[in-house]
């Protein structure tokens, strides 16, 4: 089975401007690595809720889900986020097998700026609709 997640890590990584910044740095969150190589992507399914119909459930699911962008800059951390708005958002069509409806950036929040790591981050809230 194809599993959202696996989906989304493919369309990020196949958008060229994204895979430009982080060529394979895009991790489930809870893996990424200790200090991982900047700049970096986390992504978390937050929540998933399936459509039901009577008699049968349809196989539509709507997810959301948060991926982080992590940098050594501000600016480097907008790059990003600018760069993983283009790959996903109104995105439609078929990633890793998963049929993906569609996805809208639901908002963004920056997390702030890690003084031990040295590092930015920002949260990218994506409602992600897709065939199970």
């Amino acid at each position: 089975m194809a599993y959202i997640e696996g989906a989304l890590r493919t369309r990020a990584l196949a958008h060229a401007g994204t895979a430009a910044l982080i060529a394979t740095r895009f991790y489930a969150v809870g893996e990424t690595p200790q200090g991982a190589t900047l700049p970096f992507v986390s992504a978390q399914r937050i929540s998933g809720i399936r459509q039901h119909a009577m008699g049968a459930d349809t196989g539509l699911v709507m997810a959301r889900v948060q991926i982080n962008v992590v940098a050594a800059s501000y600016t480097g951390v907008l790059a990003l986020a600018e760069q993983i708005r283009g790959a996903f958002q109104d995105y439609t069509g078929t990633s890793a097998s998963v049929v993906i409806e569609r996805i809208f950036l639901d908002g963004e929040t920056d997390l702030g700026f890690d003084q031990p790591g040295e590092a930015h981050s920002r949260a990218l809230d994506f409602q992600v609709w897709f065939q199970e």
